[in-house]
C-alpha cells in the first residue's frame, strides 16, 4: 500500500498531454424559459458556466446520465405534448475528443 507521501509524488508526476482539464457538467434542468436541453460545463479554475452543446431532441426531463471511459451517455427521458407525458427511447453519446 502506498503512503500519502507516495501518492503526492505520483500525482505530481502526471502529464496532461491532451490538454484536457477536469470540469463539472450540468445536463439539462430548468432555464429562464422552462425545461432546457443545454449541456454546460465549468472548470474549477474559471468558476464560470460555458455552453458545450445541447441534447438534439425536444426539451425533455427525467433522462438517465452516466459517464463511462470518459464519455458521457444520456439515455431516455420524457417530454410533454398536449399535457400528456411521452417517453422516448433515444440515447446520445458525447466524447471529449
Amino acid at each position: 500500500m502506498a503512503s500519502s507521501k507516495d501518492k503526492t509524488r505520483f500525482s505530481s508526476n502526471l502529464l496532461n498531454s491532451r490538454g484536457m482539464e477536469m470540469a463539472v457538467l450540468k445536463i439539462g434542468g430548468f432555464g429562464i424559459s422552462g425545461i432546457t436541453n443545454e449541456i454546460t460545463y465549468c472548470f474549477s479554475t474559471e468558476r464560470k458556466w460555458k455552453h458545450l452543446t445541447s441534447i438534439p431532441h425536444v426539451e425533455q426531463c427525467n433522462f438517465g446520465t452516466a459517464v463511462f471511459n470518459n464519455e458521457l451517455y444520456i439515455v431516455g427521458g420524457c417530454f410533454n405534448q398536449s399535457l400528456q407525458e411521452n417517453i422516448h427511447p433515444f440515447g446520445f453519446k458525447y466524447s471529449p475528443r
